[in-house]
């Protein structure tokens, strides 16, 4: 898959505020893909934000022929 794939994120972040910040530069990147912000822990000690993506892509696309 690839991001013109993404049906959906959640964002996690640290701290809220960065939330200002990081929303714009999100929506920037992918405008069309729906997306929910969270104030949450993230897995690794040193990370601000961490993303959860889904993806749906479909079963007969030829690029994707060898999965």
């Amino acid at each position: 898959a690839n991001f013109d794939d993404l049906a959906q994120l959640i964002v996690y972040l640290r701290d809220p505020a960065d939330y200002p910040v990081i929303k714009p530069f999100i929506e920037s990147m992918l405008p069309e893909v729906p997306a929910v912000y969270v104030l949450a822990p993230v897995c690794r000690p040193g990370w601000l934000i961490e993303t959860e993506c889904i993806a749906v892509i479909p079963a007969d696309a030829p690029q994707y022929a060898y999965l």
